[in-house]
């Protein structure tokens, strides 16, 4: 290679530097990739065009630069990271993220990525380890959320309490989700019953954060989770439904929405927080609540042909218990989500997964998907409740 045209790469290289700066990331590539056709032995240009073509969404392009890169001697951390982050396979991600940290280990972003490749795969033991390789400074608060569901999944509460206090360094993340776990994890712990409770949650914890949280005083109409409403308002009209229980009413959203919808059906909703209750009859003041848990207390007397259990089967350990206290040859609509969360004691990749969860159940079981954002979804699962199942 000339010296002339090492000159004119670095000049190029330099003037895309600037470009990616002023977030003009097109002509940054087009520079990286003439600058590439004048020296193409050259690491930190292949690099940085990987970078930048990743970043417009031309993975495929990253990839094969970065396939190339991990070849080159000396290998750099920081090209296994972008290998990492371009991989569609989740354990090769894993293996090139383990490498890079091995090599450059006090990048906390990287530990960050790595604990959630190994919760998605549900190996919470190993994500929980991934982020201890760094003290818990290291991390910046916003990411503590995630850091203490990780350790109170992998039966670390003191770990998750300490996480959930750095969170709450930041004035802007402090919310009463935050301190209504904070407090829950004290008070389980205290009263030494969380190994018992295998992840489950107490009234005391969804108090709190019905009390706190703004978003449980919106219009139902402006909830994220109205596509799936109307869905089940859809299932009801199908079944020309007179009646319906409500497990888990909570503050009584779903219920404005159905009295808006359906005003001729029916409605009992229950829920074991005494706050939800009561915000629920202060929303729909017509319709009657009660406060009962679904899966320690007795069978409810009340008429309806239809259940509904919206987002609420993913919090009990003892999911399958519930259907035994349901009247059987009644319908069943609930939803369980795609996506896990503090409080969830499981959640679903597929629809396949929540059949084989509940077809024990249900009768004539059907699953679909609905989509509630660009990263959660929800399953809505239905079907005839078989007679005869044990509490």
């Amino acid at each position: 290679m000339t010296n002339d045209k090492v000159m004119a790469a670095k000049r190029l290289s330099a003037e895309a530097a600037d470009l990616i700066k002023a977030q003009n990331l097109p002509d940054a590539i087009v520079h990286l990739e003439k600058a590439l056709s004048l020296a193409p032995d050259d690491a930190h240009i292949r690099f940085k065009l990987a970078q930048c073509l990743k970043r417009v969404g031309r993975n495929d392009g990253a990839r094969q630069l970065t396939d190339s890169l991990l070849t080159t001697v000396p290998l750099q951390a920081d090209w296994l990271a972008l290998a990492a982050e371009l991989s569609e396979d989740a354990d090769a991600a894993i293996e090139l993220l383990t490498n890079a940290l091995k090599m450059a280990p006090e990048r906390p972003a990287w530990a960050m990525r790595l604990s959630k490749l190994y919760y998605q795969k549900k190996e919470i033991g190993a994500a929980a380890a991934a982020i201890r390789s760094l003290p818990l400074e290291s991390y910046a608060p916003t990411w503590c959320s995630y850091i203490a569901m990780c350790f109170w999944r992998s039966g670390d509460p003191n770990g998750a309490r300490e996480a959930i206090r750095r969170a709450m360094e930041d004035p802007q993340a402090r919310t009463s989700t935050l301190e209504a776990m904070e407090a829950e994890i004290t008070k389980q712990t205290t009263e030494s019953n969380w190994a018992s409770n295998a992840g489950e949650l107490s009234s005391t914890f969804y108090d709190k954060s019905y009390s706190g949280a703004k978003s449980y005083t919106l219009d139902a109409e402006t909830s994220s989770y109205l596509a799936t409403w109307s869905r089940i308002v859809g299932k009801l009209q199908e079944r020309h439904a007179k009646s319906v229980l409500d497990i888990g009413c909570g503050p009584g959203q779903f219920a404005e929405f159905l009295q808006r919808e359906l005003p001729h059906v029916a409605y009992t909703g229950v829920d074991f927080s005494e706050v939800a209750v009561s915000m629920a009859k202060q929303r729909c003041p017509d319709l009657r609540f009660l406060i009962h848990d679904i899966v320690r207390g007795d069978a409810l007397e009340v008429d309806y042909d239809v259940v509904i259990c919206t987002e609420v089967l993913e919090h009990i350990a003892n999911d399958l218990a519930v259907f035994g206290n349901l009247k059987g040859g009644s319908f069943f609509i609930g939803t369980v989500p795609d996506f896990d969360s503090f409080g969830h004691v499981r959640y679903f990749a597929s629809q396949e997964e929540v059949r084989d969860r509940y077809a024990s159940r249900l009768d004539q079981i059907e699953v679909e998907k609905v989509v509630v954002n660009d990263r959660a979804a929800l399953f809505v699962v239905s079907g005839t409740v078989r007679p005869g199942i044990a509490a």
